[in-house]
């Protein structure tokens, strides 16, 4: 189960986004809600969402900085802008970040679904790309946890 993490300053998407994911998106959960960029930044080094729903007009950091700051910590993230501004200087900053899809509110349930599906079939290639993990690799990934937590 991929596990998404919702990012928007708007009650009613932060809303409308959980009860599609909670109502039952197959194969994704809802991993948690912020309604700031920092409370963002916060939840991804907590919760690891597989997949970042992200507003990008925001108080204090936007989504585009806030998706700078989080890219090159958390590759794997799939993230998605959804903003009401469909404007090509905006879709041109996030195509280095590694943007996946650029959503314009208001999204439709069906958009929102027929999204994860798309991301759900990425996600799940990855996966049968990557080896299993052997006890090498998952020392080293516990070394690289340690590093990171001092």
């Amino acid at each position: 189960m991929y596990r998404v993490l919702i990012v928007d300053d708007e009650e009613p998407v932060l809303e409308s986004y959980g009860f599609i994911l909670e109502s039952g998106v197959d194969g994704f959960s809802l991993a948690g809600k912020a309604r700031s960029g920092y409370e963002a930044i916060k939840l991804v080094y907590e919760l690891k969402p597989d997949v970042v729903f992200m507003d990008i007009n925001m108080p204090g950091i936007d989504g585009l900085d806030t998706i700078a700051e989080l890219h090159d910590k958390f590759p794997d993230t799939v993230f998605v802008l959804s903003t009401a501004y469909e404007r090509f200087d905006l879709a041109r900053r996030a195509i280095p970040l590694g943007v996946s899809e650029y959503l314009v509110k208001p999204v439709s349930r069906k958009t929102f679904v027929s999204t994860l599906g798309a991301i759900r079939e990425k996600l799940d290639a990855r996966m049968r790309a990557t080896p299993a993990a052997s006890p090498v690799l998952e020392v080293s990934a516990e070394e690289r946890f340690i590093k990171e937590a001092l």
